[in-house]
């Protein structure tokens, strides 16, 4: 929201934090209309996680790191 008043182009200020320019819109719509506080992501819709940061991290770890149990060539969900 600074750098779009100090007229920074919406493409210049995306290519400058790496993210879309439809992302640089929705954060200064938000900004404009709701001040600093609304700046971080709203929830998003749809069931919650049933898996914690830890759990997903181990089986990310556990899928890439070792093999299926069961001498696939890939691991399957029913196999994670």
């Amino acid at each position: 929201a600074l750098l779009a008043n100090e007229h920074v182009r919406l493409c210049d200020i995306a290519d400058e934090l790496d993210i879309s320019t439809f992302t640089v819109q929705k954060w200064i719509k938000r900004f404009a209309l709701y001040g600093v506080g609304t700046l971080a992501d709203a929830p998003r819709p749809g069931t919650p996680r049933t898996h914690g940061d830890d759990k997903i991290t181990e089986i990310i770890r556990l899928t890439t790191m070792t093999e299926p149990p069961d001498s696939s060539t890939h691991w399957s969900t029913n196999t994670m």
